[in-house]
């Protein structure tokens, strides 16, 4: 900075280029900030219970959480990836 203070006073077209150069090395270091946070929507059946998102994954529900009602029997069921778990 203190090289770009006497630079300006000394030339203020090389002190603008010079401020141009700096701005573009720090812009290019700087680290990636996301500007927005996505929100997804997950749909479910009226049969499904228990739904809890997961905020802090990529994954946007809580799959062994769910139950759902086994038209079937009329039971609550409870299924993790496709296989019933135990009670």
């Amino acid at each position: 900075m203190k090289r770009l203070a006497a630079e300006q006073a000394r030339d203020p077209s090389a002190g603008a280029t010079l401020a141009a150069r700096i701005d573009r090395e720090l812009v290019n270091r700087a680290p990636w900030v996301p500007l927005f946070t996505p929100r997804f929507a997950d749909f479910v059946s009226s049969r499904v219970g228990n739904y809890q998102p997961n905020l802090y994954a990529s994954s946007s529900v809580l799959l062994d959480q769910l139950w759902f009602i086994d038209f079937d029997s009329g039971r609550k069921s409870t299924w993790f990836c496709g296989v019933p778990l135990p009670r």
